[in-house]
């Protein structure tokens, strides 16, 4: 793993320095981060990524709290690097992050990303509603458990925001964890077939995100999933779980490839985009891109070298660039990409 220093919010040491100074001694203004310096390879490199997006119907970049912060009082910054990468989307991840936690900043950043052409979808997990002992799922059809009210309250405050594109919705029914082993149903490897836990867990999923598309109107929806799900309901092991049911509760369907026992990361996407392509739709496909931020430590997903990364990407565009199901790419994330343009050969 390579070990990158990341900027920690400078605002705060100077907010604790304020108090203990505070007496009446003048002290200078707070300064705000700033984005990572390019070094000498990130034009270079910045170019050859833009040349290989090109042909694409639509590049996209998801954005974490934590580059936001970086580019909070300089979004026009953050429009360049989008622009010289070919990024032409974005998807600004708030797990953490309320409304207010983005600032007064806020409206601004997204005026400038609007401006510019770049749409900013507003990136929520549906994660909080599993994560309770007692989950129920007889809450998902009342909605009276007050973790679904809080999922229903966060896409209500983010569509609210000016700017705001849309609501991106990560269904996350299989993830696994200490609290969904003590829910109602658990994912695991263990539970697949017609009527078990996987199987009710994907079907309410679905049903979930039919709720949302019927409530929330106002801004367009796109969801994001994994791509095992389409294989398992294809091969009987789910009665719910293909594109094709995803495809009519969105206007955009994102479709992560991150397995790396897959032979090429897309190597297992064409019956889905052959899917897509048969009801007239596109998907997304969301790949890793060198680094990805996780328990606010960045850990490798496979490329220390910026032409491992191009290598990596064109094998998988060779897989799939020529299927009228393709509506775009989207890499998991842009810090990952920054890192990997500052990268020798």
């Amino acid at each position: 793993m390579v070990k990158i220093i990341f900027m920690v919010r400078i605002s705060l040491l100077f907010a604790v320095a304020a108090v203990i100074f505070a007496g009446g001694c003048s002290h200078p203004p707070v300064p705000h981060p700033v984005p990572l310096t390019e070094n000498a390879h990130f034009r270079e490199h910045a170019e050859i990524l833009k040349k290989t997006l090109s042909p694409l119907r639509m590049a996209g970049a998801f954005v974490s709290p934590e580059t936001y912060e970086s580019y909070r009082y300089t979004p026009e910054e953050l429009v360049r690097r989008l622009r010289m990468t070919g990024i032409t989307q974005v998807y600004l991840q708030t797990e953490g992050y309320e409304v207010e936690d983005f600032g007064k900043e806020f409206p601004g950043f997204l005026k400038t990303l609007r401006n510019a052409g770049i749409p900013v979808w507003i990136a929520i997990s549906d994660h909080i509603i599993y994560e309770k002992p007692q989950e129920s799922f007889v809450y998902l059809s009342t909605l009276a458990h007050d973790y679904d009210k809080h999922l229903y309250q966060r896409i209500a405050d983010f569509s609210a925001v000016d700017n705001v594109f849309g609501i991106a919705l990560a269904l996350t029914p299989h993830i696994n964890s200490s609290l969904r082993r003590r829910g109602l149903y658990s994912w695991s490897e263990s539970t697949y077939g017609i009527g078990g836990d996987n199987d009710q867990l994907i079907r309410q999923s679905i049903k979930l995100a039919a709720d949302i598309r019927r409530k929330f109107r106002s801004k367009p929806l796109a969801l994001i999933i994994p791509e095992f799900y389409h294989g398992k309901a294809a091969a009987g092991e789910l009665s719910a779980g293909r594109i094709a049911d995803f495809l009519p509760l969105a206007d955009q369907l994102v479709v992560t490839a991150f397995d790396d026992r897959l032979e090429g990361h897309t190597a297992s996407l064409r019956p889905q985009l052959e899917e897509a392509a048969s009801l007239g739709k596109q998907l997304v496909v969301c790949l890793p891109a060198g680094y990805h931020l996780q328990s606010r430590r960045f850990r490798s997903l496979g490329d220390a070298t910026f032409g491992g990364f191009m290598n990596r990407l064109s094998l998988e565009l060779r897989n799939i660039q020529n299927e009228f199901g393709l509506g775009g790419l989207a890499f998991m994330n842009f810090r990952g990409v920054e890192i990997l343009l500052e990268k020798p050969e």
